[in-house]
């Protein structure tokens, strides 16, 4: 974390008044520095790619990635990671949401084959 020394008062009476240390909170890259990566993020990411071998790793990804996305917002600057997290869960959430999009369309074309008599 970025932290600068500035005076709060000018000299007075030959005394200098004590300087404060400021952070610089107000920064997005200021927390981010300072905090150790998520291990949920990590896991959500590895499960994300495990799952192009096997389906599971889909469904784990997405509930370590939102996982990691709760611990981090709420860690205070502790655990970084979010960019991560969210690229596991599009990459996880992607192929199931084109699964259910194809299965319905398919579901949809039996129902009308089957009302059209075929």
């Amino acid at each position: 974390m970025s932290t600068e020394l500035i005076p709060v008062a000018k000299f007075t009476s030959g005394v200098v008044a004590d300087a404060r240390p400021v952070s610089r909170i107000h920064e997005p890259s200021a927390v981010a520095e300072d905090g150790r990566m998520s291990p949920l993020a990590v896991a959500a990411a590895v499960c994300a790619l495990l799952g192009f071998l096997n389906a599971a790793g889909f469904a784990a990804a997405i509930v370590l990635g939102h996982a990691a996305r709760i611990t981090i917002r709420r860690s205070g600057g502790r655990y970084r990671g979010r960019r991560l997290a969210g690229a596991a869960l599009l990459v996880a959430w992607t192929p199931v949401v084109g699964f259910a999009l194809i299965f319905g369309l398919m579901f949809a074309m039996g129902l009308h084959t089957m009302a059209q008599g075929y």
